[in-house]
């Protein structure tokens, strides 16, 4: 998969959702942003890393000085791409296996690259969502986006209680294409592995649906994701894991 691609691309479909948008309206899956504030957050964000990947450490994301969102229409609709594009050019620059500060520790700059694309991903299903249109995108894309997102939630260190107990697996099944995950709880954190395997709690669907699911865009049955086993062990998996 070509992430410098998929970056610029799901940036652009973000910002088509900026015309015609209310951006004083609400996002009724970030209720505490208004629709403007979401785009901000998106074109920002991407501005934010490349400084980050530029300079190789931390900076606060209020300092960008080109992190507000433009008041014209059609600048603020071309707004995220060019953000995605800045930071394309910040990690070829710095190389793309530079180690630079993440919210993880030092990782390669090209982490980043990925880190953005679906964090776009999943904010233009909150803008989609808010907007009142169907979200969509590919079983592949939405799947890498799962298998990041609970790698991610590995390498974090949780306090107790854990998103999962311990020795207890969530398995996540795709439906409709070919990836399967086993997360598992252990001292301190998860551990997660591909492939098939057992769980005591099971979550399956087509790979978009589960990702809402998992992110918390929306509730299971409405994605229309199967949860089987104990549904106090997925609550308590939603409560643990606010990434």
């Amino acid at each position: 998969m070509n992430y410098a691609t998929e970056l610029l691309d799901q940036s652009d479909l973000f910002g088509s959702l900026i015309r015609g948008a209310d951006l004083r309206g609400g996002v009724p899956t970030c209720p505490e942003w208004t629709f403007g504030q979401l785009a901000e957050h998106v074109g920002r964000g991407h501005r934010w890393a490349a400084r980050i990947v530029r300079d190789g450490s931390y900076l606060d994301a209020g300092t960008i000085p080109d992190g507000v969102l433009p008041a014209d229409t059609a600048e603020a609709v071309r707004w995220p791409w060019e953000g995605a594009r800045i930071l394309l050019d910040a990690v070829a620059d710095a190389g793309l296996d530079t180690p630079v500060w993440t919210v993880l520790g030092p990782r390669p700059a090209r982490w980043w690259v990925r880190r953005r694309l679906h964090e776009t991903i999943v904010h233009r299903a909150d803008a989609t969502l808010a907007r009142g249109l169907r979200f969509d995108v590919r079983p592949e894309l939405a799947a890498d986006a799962i298998d990041e997102w609970l790698g991610n939630a590995a390498d974090e260190v949780f306090e107790e209680p854990l998103p999962l107990a311990m020795g207890v697996t969530m398995a996540v099944r795709i439906t409709d294409a070919p990836h399967e995950w086993a997360v598992t709880g252990e001292a301190g954190g998860l551990w997660v592995r591909t492939g098939h395997r057992a769980g005591d709690l099971t979550v399956s669907g087509r790979a978009v649906d589960v990702l809402l699911a998992l992110v918390r865009r929306l509730p299971a049955d409405r994605a229309g994701v199967r949860v089987e086993g104990d549904p106090a062990l997925w609550e308590r998996w939603l409560a643990g894991t606010p990434l």
